[in-house]
This record gives C-alpha cells, sequence and structure tokens, in this order.
C-alpha cells in the first residue's frame, strides 16, 4: 500500500516512512497550503513518534510559522485543540500494530483527506519541488494547552457518581488527560494497562474481540458496570459489560435513543436493518467520508462499526473521552434502551487482498447487491455480508451480519474460493 491513503499518511517505519521522508512531506504541506501561520504539532507514543515529530518540526523551521508543540498527546484532546489553529499536525498509526506510524493533518479545524488535499500534497511530494522561505519559526512547547480538554471534561462529567468502571489504556495515549479525568471522580476504578509503552507489551492496539477479553473478564470478576478500552491513540473507544462486548451498532443504537438525535451518520459497514430503527445516512467508512456526509445532511451524530464516534458538541471531530462521558451519565438506562434493538449476529475475518469485483460478478444474480464501499450482499433482512478493501491495512475485510442463514452465506463463499 502506498504512504498517502484515503484518510492520512501511513507506513512501516523506517523502510516506508522515516524522518526523510516525513521533512518531505512537511515541506510538501506547507507548499499545498497557503496563508498558515499557526501549526499545532503533537505525537502518539509509538516509538518512533517523537523522532519523526523532531524531523517535521526541523523542516518547518525555516519558514515564517509559530509552532506549537504539544507533545505527547491523544488524537482526541488533539482534536479538542486543533480547531484554533490554521494547520494541525498529529504523528500517529492510531491502532495499528507498534512498526506502523503515520501523519493526519488537519487545515483549519478539518482533517484533510485524500481527495481533500493529500492527493496534491502527493504530487508536490513526488516532484520534490517546495516553497522555501528563509525565515525563522517560533517553536513553543504547549504541553499546558491539554489542560484545556481535562477542564471540558471536568465541567461535562463532573456529577459522574455510583459507578464502578474498568478501563484498559491498551498502554497508550489515554492515560494522558482522561486518567487525570477519572482520578477526580468520585467512581470506582480499576486500571489496566496504564503504563505507556509504544510498543504496546499487553495486546494490540486495536479493541477487538480477541484484546477485550481481558477487560470482560476483569469486569464481570469485579462486579464492574462496564468497561473500556481504546486504541492506542485513543480516538477510539470500545465499551464491555457483563454480557461481553458491547458492539458498535448497539453502543449507536443507544447513544441515539437516549439523547434523542433526530438524524445520523452511520458507514456502510453497518448492517441494513439499522437504518429502519432512525432517520439514518449511510455513509463511505472513514472519518474523512464521515465528516461530509454530516454536513451534507446536518446530522447530529455519525457511528463507524469500527469504534470512531462523531458529535456535534464537540464539533464532529473524535473525542473518545467525551463519549465515555455521554455513555457513563446515561448507562443506568442501557438495558432497557437496548432490549428495543434486535441486533443480527457478526462474524469478521481480515482476507488477503483479492480482486473484489470479480467475486462481485459471481454473485450478483444469487441475491441483492448494495453498492458504496465495496458491496453488501443481502440474502434479506437479517441475513447479509459485506466486502470491502481496508484503507488502513492491506486486508480485504469481510463482515457477515446473519441470524440464521451463515451455512448459506458460508456456501456462497466457498463457491468464491473463500473458506470460513
Amino acid at each position: 500500500m502506498k504512504i498517502f491513503r484515503s484518510y492520512d499518511i501511513r507506513g512501516i517505519y523506517p523502510t516506508e516512512i522515516n524522518e526523510e521522508i516525513f521533512e518531505k512531506i512537511a515541506k510538501s504541506i506547507i507548499t499545498h497550503f497557503k496563508n498558515v501561520k499557526k501549526v499545532i504539532i503533537g505525537n502518539d507514543c509509538r516509538t518512533s513518534s517523537n523522532s519523526l515529530k523532531q524531523s517535521i518540526i526541523s523542516a518547518l523551521s525555516n519558514y515564517n510559522l509559530k509552532i506549537y508543540d504539544v507533545g505527547l498527546i491523544s488524537t482526541s484532546t488533539f482534536n479538542f485543540l486543533v480547531k484554533k489553529f490554521d494547520l494541525g499536525l498529529m504523528i500517529t498509526a492510531s491502532h495499528n500494530p507498534k512498526e506502523y506510524n503515520g501523519l493526519k493533518v488537519y487545515y483549519k479545524g478539518n482533517e484533510v483527506g485524500y481527495e481533500d488535499g493529500l492527493n496534491e500534497i502527493e504530487k508536490i511530494f513526488n516532484s520534490g519541488k517546495f516553497f522555501e522561505e528563509n525565515k525563522k519559526a517560533k517553536i513553543i512547547n504547549a504541553e499546558k494547552l491539554k489542560e484545556r480538554h481535562l477542564r471540558f471534561l471536568l465541567r461535562k462529567g463532573k456529577n459522574l457518581k455510583n459507578l464502578k468502571i474498568a478501563i484498559d489504556f491498551s498502554n497508550g495515549c489515554a492515560n494522558i488527560v482522561f486518567k487525570d479525568f477519572l482520578n477526580f471522580l468520585k467512581i470506582g476504578k480499576i486500571y489496566l494497562n496504564d503504563i505507556i509503552d509504544g510498543n504496546f507489551p499487553a495486546h494490540e492496539p486495536e479493541p477487538n474481540e480477541k484484546t477485550l477479553k481481558e477487560l470482560v473478564e476483569v469486569v464481570k470478576k469485579e462486579n464492574c458496570d462496564f468497561g473500556v478500552c481504546f486504541d492506542g491513540d485513543a480516538d477510539r473507544i470500545a465499551f464491555v459489560n457483563k454480557n461481553g462486548i458491547i458492539r458498535a451498532d448497539e453502543l449507536a443504537f443507544f447513544i441515539t435513543k437516549a439523547y434523542n438525535y433526530k438524524k445520523i451518520v452511520v458507514d456502510f459497514s453497518f448492517p441494513e436493518k439499522f437504518k429502519k430503527y432512525f432517520n439514518v445516512e449511510i455513509s463511505k467508512v472513514g472519518r474523512t467520508n464521515i465528516l461530509k456526509k454530516i454536513k451534507e445532511v446536518n446530522a447530529d451524530a455519525a457511528f463507524e462499526m469500527s469504534g470512531h464516534v462523531y458529535l456535534k458538541e464537540v464539533g464532529f471531530l473524535e473525542d473518545a473521552f467525551y463519549v465515555f462521558v455521554k455513555f457513563a451519565k446515561k448507562y443506568k438506562k442501557y438495558e432497557k434502551i437496548i432490549k428495543e434493538y434486535e441486533k443480527p449476529n457478526i462474524l469478521q475475518k481480515k482476507l488477503p487482498i483479492f480482486d473484489i469485483e470479480s467475486l462481485k460478478e459471481k454473485i450478483k444474480n444469487l441475491g441483492k447487491i448494495v453498492e458504496l464501499d465495496g458491496f453488501k450482499f443481502i440474502i434479506d433482512e437479517n441475513n447479509e455480508f459485506i466486502i470491502r478493501k481496508s484503507q488502513t491495512e492491506p486486508v480485504v475485510r469481510l463482515t457477515i451480519y446473519y441470524k440464521d442463514k451463515l451455512e448459506e452465506i458460508k456456501e456462497v463463499l466457498k463457491n468464491c474460493g473463500i473458506i470460513l
């Protein structure tokens, strides 16, 4: 996969991305965006992140800029701060394994996707023709800016009480700001994997069925109300309770019902039947696609099956810490509300890359095909599967939703060479 991707810049360090490449990328960004004066820059906890950040700062030091270095930071806190700056640069590979790293680019408070400017930045990068300015940047230690997010969370969540929760930090950036917030709350807390370590020794920095096992066990053993787990840069949050993992579609149902959102956006990976419960618009997967759809339809909130949540109250940039506050405030109503949702069973697999179009042609006459981001093969309201190429990993993602026709779906896939 190339490093300029649909939502960000990402690759394996140091073979696909490194300090020299990041210097060129920084110059390409400044060449593309005009009239930039204030830049905020931060990094996650990966072992290569600080070095990559310093290479960007070095490249930008010869331009007439004010560079605010917020240091080690979660993407949730970075998103909270970035709206006040012309340009935002966050060094992170989010949920990818430890050998990856990357860069999220923001312009005027909006995250930049491939079609919004990364494509043009890539062209400049490949040309090697950069705008040069022999001036000196002002580099500002802006670590204290993170306290603004803490104060915001304390205002919104100060009355949380009568809860017992377990928190899996995944050895990542949720430790910063969010842990301070939790320590102010008068609730029972159990901390897991809360030592920041860019090697992610406890488990991969992606909340999924495998990595959430420990958290589920702790919630049951310690009789917690619920548990939460963050990915490496803490822009995604996963919830569990005594019954197991709370899926992203369940979270979306609960939050939308509990707060009476009038219109929401969900990504193409949601089960088709979800549309019958709310005024729902469907988007391609990925934050830049989601954000475009939100603006297009004037939605109140948006949800992805990967665990990203976008709320109007925080400008629609992911703030997983604020999502925690929203969830916790209404959790006592969770069991009553979720009973209204007839959720399908789910089976998810990552497959080696193959020709998705060829598969679609083989099965197009066997059921209903819906195309948007890859395609959905729908047997009926309760049985379907989704095939789409990942934009963050070199894999094809298969998601099966089923009630009573799993074997039929497996047979369709088997006849196309996909054995589950």
